[in-house]
């Protein structure tokens, strides 16, 4: 009746319920923990014949790309009653629907415990296990099992005491799976499990796999093996992408075929994750043994010639069921590299042992990110290796090569240089929880309740913000932004083309840990009415503005080139100019607003052209004139602007970003029109997302995790409107990006661009 269970786990399917640990006194008497079928974890009791579910959480557990911790803490003793779940460290807000009292445990107590599964052979955990704990009588807490250090949850070694029929489950030694490392000797006995199934994927180091999130096929593929298999269904040419987007540096993965002659080892580009059929393929190369297939992303499959984005471009060697295949990826030349049995395909129609670096297949793009794809028609299927298991599930007798970072376990020697694709390989992001910094420390949501009186400090930014864009969440009111380079006097409405406003001195300071509204901010509903709720989204510049001298119009700066954001004050001049911004490459996004009352019009690299542009204060598409930004893309030291009253010919205000890795990112995406929408890869967890639609009409959407801390994210709001907070399904926040989760802000072949910014690398991410 007094239990604590921790393991952590990354999961394969998302689709049914899924054990983790099921104690059991008989068919009629059992409990169980589970991941259920809508993603929540979820505790069962069944007495005498009745199963009722106890508690679950409302967070909903479904990213398959990173790693969970599960924590369940359990006293059922007379006047103790207690149950909590946390997940990475986070204590859950359950539902509760029947009393623990009433339904004593089976777990422990001297009755058959499984793990992975339950009396029935049902309900099999499909994914990853490791750091297995059950204490017996003792009910603990997360950090018993974790920390957080620079903002990430990791695991630590328990050391307390397991109790009697406790147990550690640490899966070491492949040919005795089930052994208790606790010293108490409760071994348990491995079923449908083989030494191959211990693989090198862990919560410290964290392999690609096939992610089945990235599909919105009416009939999806049938995934399998911790999501490195996957085969194609009912006669359909299915595709299949990679959990790891690559955008620098050099990789290598391979993939072992079911057999068939229609199937695919390729690249795609991540913008375009989605499957609707077409004659076309976009932006993906492959490795194209036979038959000719183009099915939205995929490429076509023609008869031993490699494809790039539908066109021919070299023959390449043969297949037969069962090859091994591989590919080798430079994504700082954009150069690709096929293998086929552990023979390199050069190019020139020689074939070698050896990867010849100055003769290759085929090239991409550099800069753009591409994922890993597969693809193949039923009853074909794939067994992929990111460098996790050589063995591909147990079909071959593991090699474990490695790279030369001493990393993963691979069929082939790897080439010089090349890498497995695993989060103890990928890029030090920029803003690096390593070096004791994190995300937070450059943007960060701050929630608050107004009190009707001021002056009311608000605090836990974390750093003394630049920026500050406050929203009223529980009634009608316009967003109120705050800079510190125009002082605390001034600020302007997202949600109206009005004029800045001035002397209205509703923010008293800028403070280290947050700001300061003063006595009048207690009569604007706005910013600190009697409980209405408050969000505050801020940013972190360059504290004081410093003179710019680079383009035509000087400029006062405030930038924090690391963080890729700058605040911009300039007098314009009504002819086309030029316009310093202080950042360290061309921001690829820009808000200026003309502080009499115009629009705000904004810049982003994704509209049609730089003679377009957007308004942040209106619902409408991207609008051609050529003369807001002179049709003129930024450079590394200025931007341009034309003659427009809105860019140029008085005082303007500007905020400037660029993608900086692993802490934001500028890009756009094409909607599907599904509920099971695309995976947009970021390269990190996100924290804050603004999304809108450039080819019709459609209003921009916010949303962060602090208005929704667990997914589903389903509270947003609107730049464009002072309307309150509203609710739809949007998106779930993910390890290495989002998932859009309704067709609302999400239309069939339509147009989004996005600026995003991050809770946590992906380097390091836990799953959300």
């Amino acid at each position: 009746t007094v239990w604590t269970f921790s393991c952590w786990v990354k999961l394969g399917t998302t689709a049914t319920s899924r054990v983790l640990l099921h104690g059991y006194s008989d068919g009629n008497n059992f409990a169980q923990l589970v991941l259920d079928s809508n993603a929540e974890v979820a505790f069962y009791s069944a007495t005498s014949g009745t199963a009722r579910i106890l508690a679950h959480t409302q967070a909903l557990q479904r990213d398959p790309s990173a790693w969970y911790h599960i924590v369940a803490k359990f006293n059922a003793t007379s006047g103790s009653e207690e149950y909590k779940v946390y997940v990475n460290g986070e204590n859950q807000t359950l539902d509760i629907t029947t009393a623990l009292s009433a339904h004593q445990s089976k777990i422990g107590n001297n009755n058959a415990n499984y793990i992975g599964n339950n009396f029935n052979q049902s309900l099999d955990f499909d994914g990853y296990m490791a750091e297995v704990n059950f204490i017996d009588g003792t009910a603990l807490d997360a950090d018993s099992f974790g920390e957080t250090k620079a903002g990430i949850w990791i695991p630590k070694q328990y050391s307390g005491s397991y109790g009697t029929n406790g147990f550690y489950l640490d899966f070491a030694d492949g040919s005795a799976l089930g052994d208790d490392e606790s010293g108490n000797a409760n071994d348990f006995t491995a079923s449908g499990l083989a030494s191959t199934d211990v693989v090198l994927d862990s919560p410290t180091n964290n392999f690609g796999t096939l992610n089945p999130l990235a599909t919105d096929y009416i009939t999806p593929p049938n995934y399998a093996e911790g999501n490195l298999e996957f085969i194609s269904v009912f006669n359909y040419h299915r595709t299949v992408f990679g959990s790891m987007g690559l955008t620098t540096g050099k990789w290598y993965f391979e993939g072992r075929s079911h057999g068939g002659n229609k199937f695919t080892i390729g690249l795609s580009d991540a913008l375009n994750m989605h499957h609707t059929q077409s004659s076309t393929a976009n932006n993906i190369i492959g490795y194209l043994p036979s038959g000719l297939y183009a099915y939205g992303d995929a490429v076509g499959l023609y008869a031993g010639t490699i494809y790039k984005n539908g066109s021919s471009v070299a023959s390449s060697l043969g297949y037969a069921t069962g090859d091994k295949m591989a590919i080798a990826f430079d994504a700082d030349a954009g150069k690709v590299w096929f293998r086929r049995n552990g023979t390199w395909f050069n190019g020139s129609g020689t074939d070698s042992t050896t990867l010849d670096p100055n003769n290759h297949d085929t090239t991409v793009t550099t800069g753009e990110t591409y994922v890993p794809a597969f693809s193949a028609e039923d009853p074909t299927g794939w067994y992929v290796n990111f460098g996790q298991d050589s063995s591909f599930a147990g079909t071959e007798t593991a090699q474990g090569n490695t790279d030369e970072n001493g990393q993963g376990d691979f069929f082939y020697s790897v080439p010089s240089g090349f890498l497995a694709l695993c989060s103890a390989n990928l890029p030090n992001p920029a803003i690096d929880p390593a070096q004791d910094e994190e995300p937070a420390d450059y943007f960060n949501t701050v929630l608050y309740t107004g009190t009707g009186s001021a002056p009311l400090a608000i605090t836990g930014v974390g750093f003394q913000p630049d920026w500050i864009w406050l929203k009223r969440r529980s009634a009608t009111s316009n967003h109120h932004l705050f800079n510190s380079v125009r002082g605390t006097d001034k600020f302007l409405q997202a949600s109206t083309s009005d004029a800045e406003q001035t002397g209205s001195n509703n923010i008293d300071s800028f403070d280290s840990d947050g700001f300061t509204l003063n006595a009048t901010s207690a009569t604007n509903p706005a910013e600190n009415n009697l409980n209405s709720t408050y969000v505050a989204w801020n940013w972190l510049a360059g504290g004081s503005a410093v003179s710019n001298t680079n383009g035509s119009i000087a400029s006062s700066v405030s930038a924090n080139t690391e963080a890729g954001f700058s605040i911009i004050t300039y007098t314009g001049n009504s002819s086309a100019a030029t316009i310093g911004h202080g950042l360290s490459s061309a921001p690829e996004m820009y808000i200026i607003k003309n502080t009499a009352s115009d629009n705000w019009v904004v810049y982003h690299k994704d509209l049609t052209s730089a003679s377009y542009y957007l308004t942040l204060d209106t619902t409408n598409q991207e609008i051609s004139n050529n003369v807001v930004f002179n049709g003129t893309d930024p450079t590394s030291s200025v931007l341009s602007v034309g003659t427009s009253r809105s860019t140029n010919g008085n005082n303007f205000i500007c905020y400037a970003f660029h993608s900086v890795n692993g802490y934001s990112k500028v890009g756009s995406y094409t909607g599907n029109g599904s509920s099971a929408g695309s995976v947009i890869y970021l390269g990190f967890r996100p924290s804050w997302v603004m999304t809108k639609r450039i080819d019709s009409t459609g209003g921009w959407v916010i949303v962060d995790n602090k208005r929704n801390t667990h997914n589903l994210v389903n509270n947003y709001l609107r730049p464009d409107s002072s309307t309150n907070e509203l609710t739809a399904n949007i998106s779930d926040f993910l390890s290495n990006g989002f998932k859009l989760r309704s067709t609302t802000h999400n239309e069939s072949g339509s147009s989004y661009i996005y600026l995003a910014f991050a809770e946590q690398p992906f380097k390091y991410s836990n799953a959300r």
